[in-house]
């Protein structure tokens, strides 16, 4: 199964909804390179939604994490929304839910770019 990352502009927050496993060899480059080519064009605020991403490896939580450390250096704020409680799991075990900006909801999250 491929991953696709579908693009949508909201006021100036940019969401990123993520379909597909986020694995090894496909959903890890598709995250690192949409995170990149946005924060090269210029975006500042960036909702990651993965409520249609069903697997995470350890190749996505490292490519999650590189690519939210790259994209805040460069001063993109970045909030993630959704995963199925698979992927929460994945994320609670890999201990780095306490480095990413996480919400409940996507009504929430776009809230906190707003507060």
């Amino acid at each position: 199964m491929t991953t696709e990352a579908k693009v949508q502009v909201t006021g100036d927050v940019t969401q990123v909804s993520f379909d597909g496993p986020l694995v090894a060899g496909n959903g890890d480059a598709v995250l690192r390179d949409t995170l990149q080519e946005l924060t090269e064009s210029g975006c500042r605020k960036v909702l990651l939604d993965l409520s249609d991403v069903p697997r995470l490896d350890s190749a996505g939580v490292g490519q999650l994490v590189a690519s939210h450390r790259q994209a805040t250096q460069r001063g993109v704020k970045v909030k993630v929304v959704g995963g199925s409680g698979r992927v929460w799991r994945v994320l609670e075990l890999s201990d780095i839910l306490p480095l990413l900006d996480t919400y409940p909801s996507e009504a929430e999250a776009l809230a906190a770019f707003e507060g």
